[in-house]
């Protein structure tokens, strides 16, 4: 058994994307829609559907 471990720690959605792309080789119509929404949850989702463990961590800094 072989386990991948992939993190990205971002809260810069174009980031991930470009990640994401290099590191999974993402192109296609899905993958355009995914970025034309410019949502984490949709990137997240997408991820998932793709086999990826994905969590979202909701950040607030304190004011």
């Amino acid at each position: 058994m072989k386990i991948l471990n992939f993190e990205v720690n971002t809260s810069d959605f174009d980031h991930a994307v470009e990640v994401c792309e290099a590191a999974f080789g993402y192109k296609g119509e899905a993958w355009e829609l995914v970025k034309k929404t410019r949502d984490m949850h949709e990137l997240a989702d997408f991820l998932v559907e793709d086999g990826v463990a994905t969590n979202i961590l909701d950040l607030h800094e304190n004011e």
